[in-house]
């Protein structure tokens, strides 16, 4: 199994919802594609035994400050 370490580089991938307008009578959720590509910085649980959540702070390749991921959305390492 492939563990998540801080300097890893990685690829995360998720739909991020966002503030939009669709036409008809329906409820609708507009949503916006994210993807980050970095290194990861920090890593952190809200327990430090036994962690319910855990995020990752992960520094883009383009610069800029760091991304808060959800480990789900990991895609792709190395």
């Amino acid at each position: 199994m492939n563990w998540l370490q801080k300097g890893d580089r990685v690829k995360a991938v998720w739909f991020q919802a966002t503030d939009g307008v669709v036409a008809g009578m329906q409820p609708k959720v507009c949503a916006v594609q994210r993807t980050v590509i970095g290194v990861i910085t920090h890593i952190r649980g809200d327990h430090p035994v036994t962690p319910t959540q855990i995020r990752l702070w992960v520094k883009p390749d383009g610069g800029g400050e760091d991304v808060i991921v959800d480990p789900a959305h990991v895609v792709q390492m190395g």
